[in-house]
């Protein structure tokens, strides 16, 4: 019971104490002071959050707009069994088989095998662009999706440029800031995809199947070709991999 009274006592003068310090006239000044701070900053904040909010809406204002005046620049539906607005290299690479209203790219992987991407460009150059694909895609290993922003470098792969490619399982953006999001998981998968893509200054939306899983500003928003990148993560498993892609629509607006 001692003991319990000597803390009580000891509890009560040091509140005692404590009062005295904060009703030292410095001292309540001071917290004035940062109380009267504090409620600056958060009308600050709150201001700057109303100018950001307004900022904003102009941009998404300023981009519908864009979007009610935009043309079909590309629109590759392999009717005639062949590109008609994309440059196609890739004649004598065996995955890739152009048939009627499908470009097929097919085949296996095997254990240490090089993994590849393969760039068909645009022949022009954009900016601000609206472009679409329909894929179906089978296979973890392979992947196909939409670049932009790419410089030529002859018969090479460009070195410099910004993409949404997916696997049946990932979306992936690669913009300098890289992001991944799940789509079907282990189990299930979105083997049948629609990948947009709506690029406006460096404002970056990508959708799959009609769901946005990225929305927001880029690094950068140069100029340069568009088309459609595909590939293969190379062989990576003790097995060999079949993989198969068909892509049905490609289609560019600006």
């Amino acid at each position: 019971m001692k003991i319990l009274a000597i803390l009580v006592l000891s509890i009560l003068f040091l509140g005692v104490l404590f009062v005295q310090w904060a009703n030292k006239p410095e001292n309540v000044e001071a917290l004035q002071n940062k109380r009267a701070l504090e409620a600056t900053q958060k009308i600050e904040e709150a201001k700057n959050q109303v100018a950001i909010q307004k900022e904003q809406a102009v941009v998404q204002k300023e981009i519908e707009t864009k979007k009610t005046m935009m043309k079909l620049a590309i629109d590759e539906s392999f009717v005639n069994s062949r590109f008609e607005q994309l440059d196609f290299t890739y004649p004598n690479i065996s995955y890739f088989t152009i048939k009627k209203k499908e470009l097929s790219f097919s085949g296996m992987v095997y254990k240490g095998q090089n993994p590849q991407a393969y760039f068909i460009s645009s022949k022009d150059e954009f900016s601000d662009f609206t472009a679409e694909m329909q894929v179906g895609i089978w296979g973890g290993d392979a992947y196909a999706g939409i670049f932009w922003g790419a410089q030529a470098k002859g018969d090479q792969n460009p070195d410099q440029y910004q993409a949404a490619f997916s696997t049946p399982n990932t979306l992936y953006v690669e913009t300098g800031d890289d992001e991944d999001f799940g789509l079907g998981g282990l189990i299930s998968s979105e083997n049948k995809q629609v990948l947009r893509v709506e690029r406006f200054g460096k404002h970056l939306l990508v959708s799959v199947n009609g769901r946005v899983l990225f929305n927001d500003n880029v690094a950068s928003a140069k100029r340069g070709k568009i088309g459609l990148i595909i590939g293969h993560r190379g062989g990576l498993r003790p097995t060999v991999q079949s993989i198969s892609i068909g892509i049905n629509r490609f289609q560019v607006w600006q």
